[in-house]
């Protein structure tokens, strides 16, 4: 029986190990690669998460493609990829081809051009030197002229871009497969461009479908996020890569923490919401902190970086804290508001809350002066609602009169009790400088 190694390497890990396919892609398109490349943030679905992805193009193509705007990296340098055989199972239920490609996956750069990588088993990994520039319109005749290109009809070309899978003939001739086929540009390396269509038609056959699955992870990803899927950090380690030890890279392990189902509602009520759009309002400066999962069980030691910056000094924990200045926020589009901040009550001293808390029990007590004590009780029966009594009675500290005395109000009582007090420190201090 075969060994399985207990530290695969990524898609991503195979390709830097084995190099660009320098030959199909010019020299200054390899520089601009592999440089940034090497610090993206990766992100690999494991096979549940690949079939879920499956499971979005069978079923809301067209709604995840009439939200191609949306889709952005969450990162300036990002890398992401998919288990191919479990992805195309769920999608129309074939099963892998044996010398069909395993994984795939997607480069995308911090000036939103999409690279496509895939391997098979018995192939090193290749990118293609057919690439996209998202959310870079182009015109008719620009479509029009790359299909010629290629020696296809507008229609072919569109569906070799996309695949034809969970999209019907209606959706290929409306506005929004337009909208969705323009918004974005076809690139091709220059070692492509004196070859001929018939040679050019397997390499855009390699790519077909890949901009509409790069299209459905950013969005799964940065859409829902969270509320779909889990991300496990997978430090760096030691794997084999063709008999050699490799230290692999450290990624993001994509999975699904929700049933299907319950998986695929959330990601279309996502999807379908447009978000939440605010009139243009002051927001007042505040703390922000760290908000991760894996540090929320931390009781935080902050450290001062500067006045606004604070961090976690606990082991293990990397938390931070930090001030967010008055800014303003929405859409002035929308129209302005303008606050106005009005104290409404005092919320009181600490002796004044413990006092507030104490009445809430019945009673509550202040030493007025040596030996004697002034007692505020809450009544809960008769006229009055509050009561004064001075314990034990003095007539030498003149606190002595009526007991208890009857108030209505709280106010009142507090007068009476703020007297008495002043009245038994002043007869107090009398006494102790001889006077009396």
């Amino acid at each position: 029986m075969a060994k399985h190694s207990k530290n695969p390497p990524t898609l991503y890990d195979n390709l830097m190990a084995s190099g660009m396919n320098a030959h199909l892609l010019s020299k200054g398109l390899v520089d601009d690669v592999v440089g940034p490349l090497k610090r993206a943030h990766l992100y690999v679905l494991d096979e549940e998460a690949s079939a879920f992805l499956g499971d979005m193009l069978k079923q809301i193509t067209p709604l995840v493609l009439g939200q191609h705007e949306f889709a952005r990296a969450p990162y300036p340098e990002t890398w992401v990829e998919f288990d191919f055989p479990a992805y195309m199972k769920a999608l129309d239920g074939r099963d892998p081809d044996a010398d069909g490609d395993t994984r795939v996956g997607f480069y995308v750069n911090s000036r939103n051009s999409m690279f496509n990588v895939s391997e098979t088993k018995t192939s090193k990994p290749v990118m293609l030197p057919i690439w996209f520039e998202l959310h870079r319109p182009i015109s008719f005749e620009e479509e029009l002229a790359m299909a010629n290109h290629f020696g296809l009809s507008r229609l072919t070309y569109r569906q070799m871009l996309l695949g034809t899978s969970g999209l019907d003939e209606d959706w290929w001739r409306s506005d929004a497969a337009t909208a969705f086929c323009r918004g974005h540009t076809m690139r091709a390396s220059d070692a492509l461009m004196g070859m001929s269509a018939r040679a050019l038609l397997p390499m855009l056959q390699g790519s077909a479908g890949s901009l509409k699955q790069c299209i459905a992870l950013l969005l799964l990803l940065t859409r829902p996020g969270q509320a779909v899927l889990k991300l496990h950090e997978q430090d760096r380690r030691h794997g084999i890569i063709r008999g050699r030890t490799k230290v692999l890279a450290p990624h993001h392990k994509v999975t699904i923490h929700l049933r299907r189902d319950m998986a695929m509602h959330k990601v279309i009520e996502a999807l379908h919401s447009t978000g939440r759009h605010n009139r243009w309002h002051d927001v007042r400066g505040h703390w922000c902190q760290t908000r991760n999962p894996k540090y929320a069980g931390c009781e935080h030691d902050w450290q001062p970086v500067d006045k606004d910056h604070y961090e976690c000094i606990r082991v293990g924990c990397k938390a931070k804290r930090w001030w967010k200045a008055d800014h303003h926020r929405g859409d002035p589009s929308l129209g302005k508001v303008d606050k106005t901040y009005e104290v409404s009550r005092r919320r009181g001293t600490v002796e004044e809350r413990r006092r507030k808390a104490s009445l809430f029990q019945g009673k509550w007590e202040t030493t007025a002066a040596p030996g004697v004590r002034i007692v505020l009780s809450a009544n809960k029966r008769g006229n009055c609602m509050y009561c004064v009594y001075v314990r034990p009675l003095s007539t030498k500290y003149g606190v002595s009169g009526p007991n208890p005395l009857h108030c209505r109000t709280l106010g009142e009582a507090d007068e009476i009790v703020a007297k008495l007090v002043r009245d038994a420190h002043a007869v107090a201090a009398a006494y102790a400088l001889g006077v009396v």
